[in-house]
């Protein structure tokens, strides 16, 4: 489970000058947060679907894909800058620095599923995704075998394996089955 590191409310600046110590740390709304190392599977997962999407991406001249937690300022009062395990950001809009972190939502966030998740916290990450301009959030559970889907806070689906994803509307072209970015 996530833990807090410091009870200080820290603002994006401050968040930026933190000295890496090879830890892994989002800002929640002022707070930074501790999260555990991502195991094999999900480094295996997102390295397949960040290659998947990134060929229909770059292929169609659609914009581009990043991976590895890249952080995203989602708000500045009270700061919150999240990374998602895979973004797609189409053409045309800009992410903003390119050296510091992307400012707002990516288009498409992707969440791998982690042993230590929560329900609550993966709910409460994509809806700050859809809060900040996501068009979609996408969160891959390998355990459960499902893809939960979030297009707005009152329009999130469950797919398993069999079915489609189809985010076409916001990747022309990408609607995979979920099994596929499961195996």
């Amino acid at each position: 489970m996530a833990t807090p590191a410091t009870a200080a409310s820290m603002t994006v600046e401050e968040y930026a000058e933190l000295p890496d110590d090879g830890t892994l740390h989002e800002l929640v709304r002022g707070e930074v947060v501790t999260l555990p190392r991502p195991n094999y599977q999900h480094g295996f997962l997102t390295a397949k679907i960040t290659v998947a999407l990134d060929r229909v991406v770059q292929e169609r001249d659609l914009g581009e894909v990043v991976a590895g937690d890249p952080g995203f300022v989602l708000a500045d009062e009270p700061a919150t800058i999240r990374g998602p395990d895979v973004a797609f950001i189409a053409r045309g809009r800009d992410p903003g620095n390119r050296v510091g972190f992307a400012v707002g939502s990516p288009d498409l966030a992707i969440e791998v599923v982690s042993p230590s998740d929560t329900y609550t916290r993966l709910q409460e990450k994509a809806l700050e995704w859809l809060a900040g301009g996501a068009r979609l959030v996408v969160a891959i559970d390998p355990r459960r075998r499902t893809a939960t889907v979030y297009r707005a806070p009152d329009d999130i689906v469950e797919l398993t394996a069999d079915e489609r994803l189809d985010a076409s509307d916001v990747v022309a072209g990408w609607s995979p089955f979920v099994r596929e970015m499961l195996e």
